[in-house]
């Protein structure tokens, strides 16, 4: 089966490389990138979250790798920067936080030899008990 990516020579829609697609202008809807274009860049932002930034010898490597010129490497960074990166960044705080954990209740803890409880008195914030029964009437006497 022949290549079918945009920068194959015969592509089906009749379009040979994402420029073709640029100096089209309007007329056409841009297209996606290929999805192992995608997949270089975006496993380069993971490796670099730190300082996501390429110098131009790493833009360089990378427009050898996908294909696509330095505009293009530049454009994809800037986009990925402002979209990818906080998204990146809160799901790796999302893994740093403590998850929430089941409550029950706190047991007492022991320090030598002396017992502490760790709940609170709650007694003055509770309403008081109810009279036993048979000691009031109905009748509100």
């Amino acid at each position: 089966m022949p290549d079918q990516s945009p920068f194959s020579p015969s592509t089906p829609g009749g379009l040979e490389t994402f420029d073709q697609v640029a100096r089209l202008g309007n007329k056409r809807r841009r297209g996606n990138l290929p999805k192992h274009v995608t997949d270089t860049l975006r496993n380069w932002l993971t490796n670099h979250v730190a300082h996501p930034y390429p110098t131009e010898d790493e833009k360089q490597q990378l427009c050898q790798i996908t294909g696509l010129n330095m505009n293009q490497i530049s454009n994809w960074f800037i986009n990925a920067r402002r979209r990818k990166l906080p998204q990146q960044r809160s799901d790796a705080e999302q893994h740093l936080l403590p998850q929430p954990r089941a409550t029950t209740p706190p047991k007492p803890s022991t320090s030598l030899g002396h017992t502490r409880s760790h709940s609170r008195d709650t007694t003055s914030i509770l309403p008081p008990p109810l009279p036993p029964p048979g000691t009031y009437s109905s009748s509100g006497r």
